[in-house]
């Protein structure tokens, strides 16, 4: 079983991350769920512009099109050097 080591979105995601670079099928899923919720739950709590919004959502749209094709390196890449850096710049702001 897969032990989530903090509960922050950005530490989900980076679970995600080490789930889908080590070929953990079953933790990616149980983690991008996760994570998903916690996205949808900050997103409420944050003001964001519109430009930071547009690039949320290709990220996520590109990530779910990664998942849907089993690509998991490259959803592995979106995820770190893409969305998390891009979340913690909108969590930090």
């Amino acid at each position: 079983m897969w032990y989530s080591e903090t509960d922050s979105t950005a530490g989900i995601l980076s679970e995600v991350v080490k789930a889908a670079r080590t070929g953990d099928y079953s933790a990616i899923s149980t983690l991008l769920n996760k994570g998903v919720i916690a996205i949808q739950e900050d997103l409420g709590k944050v003001p964001i512009d519109g430009e930071t919004l547009k690039n949320i959502l290709y990220s996520l749209e590109t990530i779910v099109a990664m998942q849907q094709m089993k690509n998991w390196v490259a959803l592995a890449d979106i995820l770190e050097y893409e969305f998390i850096p891009l979340w913690n710049t909108l969590k930090r702001g």
